[in-house]
């Protein structure tokens, strides 16, 4: 888990990107921590969650700070997936660069649930694999099922009906 505030600071406007830290040379220790931590990982798989989303096609949108100076240390170190919530909804956006994939999971409708989907236009339809966010189901929340050989997302509603699911695997 990471502190995505303390990296980017706190965001005052329903749509707005964060302010910038309040305190820069915190984050620059985050970052440093965050890398570090990275590169030492030899675990199977390896997720990284933080509140603020790196992509998300939600009310708040991609995280700017963190898709310049967190998405890069991701996918160089093999990350398996990026956890987050901010958004008040069911996401799974995939990203490929160069040949590198990283799975997105936004999982932030456990409290109540926004089902505003915009149309951002650095994150094309094709990324998007999944939206949830049906008020009559009373939002949602994941399931992981991990074995030595896959790690599977369930998402389910707020009955806990299994409404799409996902398998990774290992990245050693």
């Amino acid at each position: 888990m990471i502190d995505t505030i303390l990296l980017c600071g706190n965001v005052y406007t329903l749509r707005g990107q964060p302010v910038g830290p309040d305190d820069k040379a915190a984050a620059e220790a985050h970052f440093r921590w965050i890398e570090e931590a990275l590169s030492q990982s030899r675990a199977n798989y390896l997720l990284v969650g933080g509140h603020y989303p790196v992509y998300s096609v939600g009310m708040h949108g991609p995280t700017d700070c963190l898709r310049d100076r967190l998405e890069p240390m991701l996918i160089s170190n093999n990350v398996t997936a990026y956890l987050a919530g901010h958004d008040h909804n069911l996401q799974h956006i995939k990203r490929t660069t160069n040949g590198t994939t990283l799975d997105y999971f936004i999982v932030g409708s456990g409290n109540f649930v926004d089902q505003n989907r915009f149309p951002y236009t650095d994150i094309p339809d094709d990324m998007v694999k999944f939206f949830f966010a049906d008020l009559i189901q009373l939002g949602g929340f994941a399931h992981f099922e991990v074995t030595t050989d896959t790690m599977t997302i369930h998402f389910l509603d707020g009955a806990g009906v299994d409404i799409y699911q996902y398998t990774l695997y290992p990245r050693i």
